[in-house]
């Protein structure tokens, strides 16, 4: 009987394989949404600090 390495015997499949492969993302929207999250991020008022 075949055995599975420490850590693997409680994987699913969705923790397995990506959501989104590589042929399915727009790497132009990725930057911008990149660039949409650090100017959001930026936005924060002084006293949040977090």
């Amino acid at each position: 009987m075949p055995t599975v390495p420490k850590g693997l015997d409680c994987l699913i499949m969705s923790e397995l394989f990506p959501k989104v492969t590589s042929d399915e993302i727009d790497h132009e929207q990725s930057i911008e949404d990149a660039k949409r999250d650090a100017e959001i991020a930026g936005d924060k008022p002084p006293h949040h600090d977090d």
